[in-house]
């Protein structure tokens, strides 16, 4: 699976998470998604629109590295000690 695009992952994820999905809302409750006050507080705090676009957001971030603090030392050679 992992070997796919990033919207092949994603329209796999949703595919397999659906019957997930479905047990929620028979025990009834409400995935995340689907409330609209739960999903209008994330999608305000990611800047996304939409159920699925939200979604899609949530799940590609965990493929995104994100940029080391500031101050951080990145490279080997400071890091062991070296002149760089």
């Amino acid at each position: 699976m992992w070997r796919l695009d990033p919207e092949d992952r994603f329209d796999a994820y949703v595919e397999r998470s659906t019957n997930y999905f479905a047990a929620i809302e028979a025990a009834g409750d409400t995935p995340w998604f689907a409330d609209d006050d739960r999903r209008a507080e994330v999608a305000r705090l990611l800047g996304a629109d939409g159920a699925t676009g939200l979604r899609r957001e949530l799940f590609n971030r965990r493929f995104t590295k994100p940029a080391p603090p500031a101050g951080l030392f990145v490279n080997p050679d400071q890091i062991r000690g070296r002149a760089a």
